[in-house]
């Protein structure tokens, strides 16, 4: 593959992982402030969704769910993505004349590409 199909692959894979990232994070935020809403409910209404006897289930739950939210909000994983912007870089770089051609380079490329074939 040239050095202009390389950048396009990887500014579609940047593309992909940075769509895969939002999805997630969105989904992480519903999950937080449903364990909120969770947990705020339990103390201002308690019969409302679970009965009052299980007020304290209810509240013990809403935190397990608002903290699982907030850990996948904090430690979603962005560096996959900043790999992929660091040899796009160096890529358009090598494509203008600033770098010249670095073997390593080609075969980090060559393990994300057999890691997307093959996965």
């Amino acid at each position: 593959m040239d050095v202009q199909g390389k950048i396009n692959f990887l500014k579609s894979a940047i593309a992909s992982q940075q769509i895969k990232l939002r999805l997630l994070s969105s989904l992480a935020a519903i999950l937080f402030a449903t364990g909120i809403t969770l947990v705020i409910l339990s103390f201002v209404s308690p019969g409302l969704i679970l009965s009052e006897l299980l007020k304290t289930v209810q509240a013990l739950g809403g935190a397990a769910i608002a903290a699982g939210g907030c850990i996948a909000i904090f430690f979603c994983r962005r560096d996959k993505i900043v790999a992929l912007r660091t040899l796009l870089n160096s890529y358009q770089h090598q494509q203008v004349g600033g770098l010249k051609s670095d073997a390593k380079l080609d075969e980090y490329f060559d393990r994300y590409f057999e890691i997307i074939l093959g996965g």
